[in-house]
């Protein structure tokens, strides 16, 4: 697999302080546009990743090496991007016979709250079913465990304490064809 496919999606109105829009490349507005890159393999998403490293190795202290693996090389990364500067990103990966994981959605701490989370899924969703898959696993931290109710998941099974000192509830959700 290789290459980029971009879909263009708004975000609800919000605002954005002058802070924000310095670092997206902008200037202030009412309404900030994302573009969304459907991206397979790591090639290209290096910008991605640092949303994703900072979220989870900075700010949560998850480690590198359980953040980054061998399967971000075979996933579909769907980046959020303003002004070509990466906000959001998460990867999917297909686990075989339909079954697909997502994972590590990050979204730029200072735009979180604002419904980019939830574009991100439900692209990844739409994509997972447009790549023929019909369920969608993840493993939720319990702060997180409503945002994907929300989205149609459920969970699947007992919770896991990670030595991390994470907790992560698994949940699915099935796809309608």
């Amino acid at each position: 697999m290789g290459g980029t496919d971009s879909h263009c999606l708004s975000v609800s109105s919000y605002e954005i302080t002058q802070n924000e829009a310095n670092e997206m490349g902008g200037s202030m507005s009412d309404t900030v546009e994302v573009t969304w890159d459907t991206s397979f393999g790591s090639s290209g998403c290096e910008n991605a990743f640092d949303i994703r490293r900072k979220t989870f190795v900075d700010e949560q202290g998850v480690p590198y090496d359980e953040v980054f693996d061998a399967r971000d090389k075979e996933a579909i990364h769907i980046v959020g991007r303003i002004n070509e500067s990466a906000i959001a990103c998460v990867r999917c990966v297909d686990e075989g016979g339909g079954r697909w994981r997502v994972g590590w959605l990050a979204t730029h701490q200072e735009l979180r709250g604002k419904g980019i989370g939830t574009q991100a899924m439900r692209l990844a969703i739409k994509t997972i079913g447009e790549h023929g898959g019909h369920e969608v696993v993840l493993s939720a931290q319990g702060t997180a465990i409503e945002f994907y109710r929300g989205l149609g998941f459920e969970q699947c099974g007992a919770s896991e304490d990670l030595p991390s000192g994470f907790t992560l509830t698994p949940m699915h959700c099935t796809l309608k064809n």
